[in-house]
């Protein structure tokens, strides 16, 4: 069972990263072209990214700021010492 809900998370991720890069793909299309050249279905997708970027209030922008800066520093230090546990280890293994 767990095996299952493994799969089934690694398949919705991978569906999430395609989504976002498709997006992402078509407000670059925008950027490019320019609204006049990039049609319609490019044009509706940057208009709505735009409204919503627009109606995110500062205080929030701030907030997931904070959070996504929190995430990258603790996973910095993980890593830091995960790599000072393996040293200390290989090091206690090679005295033997």
């Amino acid at each position: 069972m767990l095996d299952y809900l493994q799969k089934a998370k690694q398949y919705l991720w991978v569906f999430v990263e395609i989504g976002f890069l498709t997006v992402v793909s078509v407000v670059l299309i925008y950027l490019i072209l320019g609204p006049d050249s990039s049609g319609v279905f490019v044009s509706g997708v940057a208009n709505n990214v735009l409204k919503f970027a627009a109606d995110i209030p500062a205080q929030s922008l701030v907030g997931l700021a904070l959070v996504l800066a929190l995430v990258l520093v603790t996973v910095m230090v993980f890593e830091v010492a995960t790599a000072i546990v393996s040293d200390t280890l290989e090091d206690d293994d090679s005295s033997l």
